[in-house]
Order: structure tokens, then C-alpha cells, then sequence
């Protein structure tokens, strides 16, 4: 069985990045479920092919004809054209909100070639149960086509001890509006003077955020690696998110993963993640937000019950093992995890 991934990810062609190793855990159960299967994966910026056990990282489609072509950015072409050429399934991920407004002309455009792959699509792939609820039913496309499938996490490993410390972790891009953070944290540390800020993520907004939160006791280190990026979460008193629109968002699942509480905008990604009072606080509005943080960082007897519960909860819903094989089910159109 040969399954060819059309990806968007640059990082693929580093087999030292979290990305390749992701992929590299869905084709060793891709092969342990199905003996001798190959998942390539067409990936920018790759220049020859990398082949590790059943991954091979392509820069260009493979000659020999898949069974299956998938996409995880279905409003691309290049899937659509080689599933049509090789008449073999073609498989749809959405792996952002489809529903989620704005971002002009190229966002409804998206929107609107993502329907229309969803529904051509042999079989969909979501990250949230909600999505999948909405999709199935503003879509009309029938929900045992939908497998909900998210991206595993990493599960953190020692504990460390907490500080003043408020974290988040986005691609610095418009469309997460990360000033919407740094407002937050402004807000916060002019009620709390103490306490200190840390957003990573790496984008073009890197420079403008530098400088937009100047005088505020942030660190803005880019994109940090996965163990780096797990030390932070450890350490910190609670990862705060206020993005709009979220599918899914696995750095939240992360850091309740690191016994880090969240506090977050109730969207479809994080009411699929937090359970509201007990391992974080959702709250809508721009004061919510900041009154949760405040609270929290008000009670380090709260903090620590909500990170020991979030650990806890991590640990049996987001598990690599069982996010892994729900990606498995989902390219073998199989159902072997109930809730998928």
C-alpha cells in the first residue's frame, strides 16, 4: 500500500523537526497496521528524497501510482490533480476553521475550495468533534465520512517548578492576531507588575510585536523546538490563547499536557480541549480573558489542583499513541477508535 500526503509544512524537509518526526510515527503505524505500506509526502523545499523506514519526503510526486492521495490543505490543487490522474481516493484534511470569518478575498476563497474538496473527498479528516457536527450538517456531507483525527501531542516528562510566568505560542501571522495577546499581557501586567511574559512563535510579525510590546516584560523567542518549547510550559503559572478561531490548537493540549493551566477564548478548538473550571477557564470577551489570568495567578493553590487535573486529562485524551492511530483509521478508512 502506497499513501502519498500532500503537505504545506517546509519543516518536513528537516528530519530533525517535530514535524518530520510526527510523520515519521504515522508511517511506522501505517506499516504495523498494514505490513510493508509507504506514506510519502510531497512537501516544499525538498530537494532530494529522504526515505526513513516508511516515510519518504518528496519534493516532487512520486512516479509510481498511490492508492490514496491526501491533503492537508485541501483548497490546493496539486492533490486534487494527481488523486483525478491516478483515479485513486482522494482524502481531505482540514486542519484550520472553516467556518471562521474574514481574512478578505483569499480566506473565502480558501473557505469555499475546501467545501468543495470536502465534499468530493472520499473521506474528511477534523480535529474537533464540533467541526465534524458542523461540517456534516452546513456541508450536507454524511458524517461516516468524517473521521475526527487531531494532531498528537507531546506529553511532558519531569516536572519543574512554577514561576510568574504567562505563556503562549502562535505563528506570528495576521490572521492569529497575537496583538490581541499583548494587549492581554499589558493589561495583565499593569495589575500585577511582577509578572512575566514569554510568546513564542516565529512570523512576519516578529519585528512589529517586538517593538508594539515595548516596556512589557515579554521575551519573544521565535519558534522554539518541541523540548524547548516543553521545558517553557513546565515552568510556566498558565498558558494563555486568544485567538478568535481555533480547529484545534496543540499548543494548548501541550501545555495542559505539561500540568500548565489554560486560559482561553471559548472556540471550537479549545472547548475540544479545556474543560472549562477544571483544567483552565474559558471566557469570550477581552476582559474575561484577563480576569481569568488574574485569578488564576491570584491563587497558586487553584493553579496547581487545575495542572495536576490537566496533566491528568492530557495524558488519557491526547496520548501520542492513541492520536496516532486515529490518523491511521483515518487514511485506512477504518474505525477502530470508537469516538472517531
Amino acid at each position: 500500500m502506497h499513501l502519498l500526503l500532500v503537505a504545506d509544512d517546509p519543516a518536513l524537509a528537516d528530519p530533525g523537526s517535530s514535524a518530520f518526526a510526527r510523520h515519521a510515527h504515522y508511517a511506522a503505524a501505517l506499516a504495523a497496521r498494514r505490513p510493508g505500506a509507504l506514506l510519502s509526502v510531497l512537501a516544499p523545499g525538498v530537494r532530494a528524497p529522504i526515505v526513513r523506514g516508511g516515510l519518504c519526503i518528496l519534493g516532487a510526486p512520486p512516479s509510481d501510482r498511490p492508492d490514496a492521495v491526501s491533503a492537508q490543505a485541501p483548497w490546493r490543487a496539486t492533490a486534487w490533480r494527481i488523486a483525478l490522474a491516478a483515479r485513486v481516493p482522494f482524502l481531505a484534511q482540514l486542519h484550520f476553521d472553516p467556518f471562521a470569518p474574514g481574512h478578505g478575498a483569499a480566506g473565502h476563497a480558501r473557505r469555499l475550495l475546501a467545501r468543495l474538496a470536502a465534499r468530493r473527498a472520499a473521506r474528511l479528516r477534523v480535529m474537533a468533534p464540533a467541526t465534524a457536527d458542523a461540517v456534516a450538517e452546513r456541508w450536507a456531507i454524511g458524517r461516516e465520512r468524517i473521521w475526527v483525527a487531531p494532531v498528537p501531542i507531546r506529553l511532558a516528562g519531569a516536572r519543574a517548578a512554577r514561576e510568574t510566568l504567562v505563556v503562549g505560542a502562535m505563528r506570528l501571522v495576521p490572521e492569529r492576531t497575537p496583538s490581541d495577546w499583548i494587549a492581554a499581557a499589558r493589561r495583565i501586567a499593569a495589575a500585577r507588575p511582577g509578572v512575566r511574559f514569554v510568546l513564542a512563535g516565529g512570523g512576519p510579525l516578529h519585528a512589529a510585536l517586538r517593538a508594539e510590546a515595548r516596556g512589557l516584560a515579554l521575551d519573544l523567542p521565535g519558534h522554539l523546538a518541541p523540548p524547548a518549547l516543553e521545558a517553557l510550559l513546565a515552568r510556566a503559572a498558565l498558558f494563555l490563547h486568544t485567538a478568535r478561531h481555533e480547529a484545534f490548537g496543540r499548543a494548548m493540549a501541550e501545555a495542559l499536557g505539561a500540568g500548565c493551566p489554560v486560559v482561553a477564548r471559548p472556540t471550537t478548538g479549545a472547548c475540544s480541549i479545556v474543560r472549562d473550571g477544571a483544567t483552565g477557564i474559558l471566557a469570550a470577551s477581552d476582559d474575561g480573558l484577563v480576569g481569568a489570568a488574574l485569578s488564576l495567578l491570584d491563587d497558586p493553590a487553584r493553579r496547581a489542583a487545575m495542572g495536576d487535573a490537566a496533566r491528568a486529562d492530557a495524558g488519557c485524551r491526547f496520548a501520542p499513541e492513541a492520536m496516532c492511530a486515529r490518523v491511521v483509521d483515518f487514511l485506512l478508512g477504518e474505525r477502530a477508535c470508537a469516538s472517531s
